[in-house]
Order: C-alpha cells, then sequence, then structure tokens
C-alpha cells in the first residue's frame, strides 16, 4: 500500500537513480601525450559510472554492485555513486543496505539535498514515519525549491497523524483540490497500517 501511495503523490523517485555493479576492476585506457608517448590511464569516475548504469539495464546488478563500490571506494567524494548504489539496493529490497551507502554519502555531504531526501525515502519505505521526516526537514531545508523533498515531508507527517500540517505543505505548491486527495490517500494508507490510530495531539483524524 504504501509503494503505491508513493506512486500517488508523485513523490517516491529516488533521485534518478539507475544502478550496477562489477567483479573485476573497469578496464584502463589507453591516450597519447602531446609528446606522441602512450599513457594508459584509468577511467574518469563518471565513466566507470556511467559503465555501471549500463551494467544494471542489461541485468548484471553483482557487477554493476561491486564497480559502484569500487568507484566509490577510490573517489569517495563522487556522490552520484552513493545515489546510484543505493538506488539499485532499494530496487532489491535491501533498504538497510542501501541506507548504509546514503548515511556514508551524507558523511561526505551532510547537505546534499537528494542524498538527504533518499535517506528519508529509505526511512518512509521501513515505515520509520518521524525519522523519515527529519530527514525530509533537513532536504527541504538544504534546497527549499525541491517539491519532491516537501511532498515525501508532507506524506511522512500524514503518515503519523499529523494531517494539517501535511496539508499546508501540499497547498504550498498543489492546488487545493490536489492536496486534499493527497490527505485521502494518505489517511486511507495510515488506516490500512492500523486500523485504530489515534490523532496526535492537537490533530484531528480528518
Amino acid at each position: 500500500m504504501l509503494m503505491s501511495i508513493c506512486r500517488s503523490l508523485f513523490c517516491c523517485a529516488l533521485a534518478a537513480i539507475s544502478f550496477a555493479g562489477c567483479a573485476h576492476s573497469p578496464g584502463t585506457v589507453t591516450v597519447k601525450t602531446p609528446e606522441g608517448k602512450e599513457e594508459v590511464m584509468a577511467p574518469l569516475p563518471a565513466t566507470v559510472y556511467s559503465m555501471a548504469r549500463m551494467l544494471e539495464s542489461q541485468g548484471r546488478h553483482q557487477e554493476a554492485e561491486a564497480m559502484l563500490r569500487q568507484l566509490i571506494a577510490g573517489h569517495p567524494d563522487f556522490l552520484p555513486a552513493y545515489q546510484e548504489l543505493a538506488g539499485m539496493l532499494v530496487r532489491q529490497h535491501r533498504l538497510d543496505d542501501g541506507l548504509k551507502v546514503i548515511e556514508a554519502g551524507l558523511k561526505k555531504a551532510p547537505r546534499d539535498g537528494a542524498l538527504l531526501n533518499n535517506a528519508g525515502m529509505c526511512r518512509l519505505l521501513k515505515k520509520d514515519y518521524a525519522k523519515a521526516a527529519d530527514y525530509f526537514q533537513r532536504a527541504t531545508a538544504a534546497n527549499p525549491a525541491d517539491t519532491r523533498a516537501q511532498a515525501n515531508l508532507a506524506l511522512s507527517l500524514g503518515m503519523q497523524g499529523y494531517y494539517q500540517r501535511a496539508r499546508e505543505i501540499y497547498l504550498t505548491f498543489l492546488p487545493p483540490e490536489d492536496a486534499e486527495q493527497n490527505i485521502k490517500i494518505i489517511q486511507k494508507s495510515r488506516s490500512a497500517e492500523a486500523p485504530q490510530h489515534v490523532a496526535p495531539a492537537g490533530e484531528k483524524n480528518n
């Protein structure tokens, strides 16, 4: 139910990630220097990243995962690798592993909005709504214009019963009728999880 809710609210995207891994090191390339000499060079991080994405698109997930892990080890400041690897792991339902990758990336870039949003998505899919909301709040602080993070924040608050706060967030970027429809979807999902949910203090069940 939660996954369908995320899709309905257009907020379940893990920051445009495609992922892969490799059991062997990426190949080297030979280039000619201005003096005409040949030198063997390792591929650039962006090249390895593209190779990993291609491997995953071919269904070679173990190879792609290994390649991305090697890329992170060799270039720990290359943030797209964390995004790609985490997304691949999440799609394999390895939420804990995906979250570990994202948290490793956040140690390098603690204010990266995409990483913070993806950390929140992992917590959301684990139904840890309070921690998800914390990550989404940090993501919106890092990038106030990111409506995806705002939508995810509204969802995580709504799933805790904070419907009015969720509604207020939706109304900042959605028409009233769409905001209300999202609240109804959240209420339905929350009721399906635990029919006897009690609204938090100061909130109503509508």
